[in-house]
């Protein structure tokens, strides 16, 4: 995950640069990719920890990481200056897809919290 990310309007300068030179540099996206997944290992270590069974804590390892990935994202895409909206949306998605709701309700109660 992008540390400089704090949801603070010139973090996001910061990291929109940023994010422009790894993917210029194949090595340096090589190394952001390990570092995600050195943080999914720590993610899943400390839910096996807390008695998560091994095969749930990865899925909710990975889960999380992309439900991240995907509020960082966002938070570029729709510059909505807040990335503590865009993760607890991320999840909240993740939550409602796990639960059988449609996409489309989620993205409903997206729009009634903005206004």
């Amino acid at each position: 995950m992008d540390h400089f990310l704090q949801g603070r309007p010139e973090n996001r300068t910061l990291s929109a640069s940023r994010r422009l030179i790894i993917a210029a540099h194949p090595t340096l996206q090589e190394r952001a990719q390990t570092k995600t997944r050195d943080v999914m290992a720590a993610l899943t270590m400390a839910l096996r920890d807390r008695g998560v069974p091994d095969r749930a804590a990865g899925l909710v390892a990975q889960m999380a990481m992309t439900a991240m990935s995907h509020a960082v994202n966002a938070w570029f895409e729709n510059d909505t200056g807040d990335l503590g909206l865009e993760i607890e949306q991320a999840f909240r998605d993740v939550h409602d897809l796990s639960a059988g709701a449609s996409p489309r309700a989620s993205q409903r109660s997206r729009a009634k919290r903005a206004c």
